[in-house]
């Protein structure tokens, strides 16, 4: 992102206002509607992060063999399963990693404004992806329907209403792997990385997690 010459992107991640999930909402909706991007997208491939990360070296470390296997094969079942969806919302630009986590504040104005940042996952592909974390955050990380409700009122979409949500929650689940495997010689990352697969493996799609 580029400021206007002369000036500086200022950019915040933490101030008195925190994020909330009605920001985040604005502005997945406003990048949903923005058109086609001038530069060419690569075509969005689901858990694509946890597929590298289970070829890698502090995979072998961090997981058995055995949980290697599993995991591999639960991400290629999870492919099969997306690769049969419908997608109401169309495929467009999406940021592929949508969650408050990743929001920034740019202050190089008055007042200053929320916007998205880590945009290593952009792409072309079912604008859905972009709207799971919020659920998935709810489920998981200690947020309520509020949280839920406020992202709706903004984008426009609630996903409960499709039959793929279940779909995209376990692969959201599994996106929560690769963090934690690449940074597994650190205890409280091997604890998170423990604690995940452990639920994911019991089929228990409910019980909080810790965020890192």
């Amino acid at each position: 992102m580029s400021a206007a010459p002369g000036n500086y992107l200022i950019v915040h991640t933490s101030r008195a206002e925190p994020f909330t999930s009605a920001h985040l909402g604005a502005l997945i909706k406003a990048l949903h509607t923005a058109g086609e991007p001038s530069a060419e997208l690569v075509d969005w491939i689901p858990l694509e992060t946890l597929g590298r990360a289970l070829k890698s070296d502090a995979a072998a470390s961090a997981l058995s063999p055995e949980e290697l296997d599993w995991v591999t094969r639960r991400v290629d079942d999870v492919r099969s399963e997306i690769a049969e969806l419908s997608w109401p919302l169309g495929d467009g630009l999406i940021h592929g990693d949508a969650w408050a986590g990743n929001l920034l504040w740019d202050t190089v104005d008055e007042p200053s404004r929320p916007i998205l940042g880590d945009w290593d996952s952009v792409s072309r592909g079912p604008r859905e992806v972009d709207l799971i974390p919020t659920w998935h955050a709810a489920t998981r990380y200690g947020r309520d329907e509020t949280w839920i409700q406020a992202f709706v009122d903004q984008y426009g979409h609630d996903l409960r209403d499709w039959s793929g949500y279940d779909v995209l929650l376990q692969m959201r689940d599994l996106a929560q792997l690769p963090g934690p495997i690449r940074r597994s010689s650190n205890p409280p990352h091997t604890a998170a990385l423990r604690q995940r697969l452990s639920a994911i493996r019991a089929g228990d799609r409910t019980s909080p997690w810790v965020a890192l």
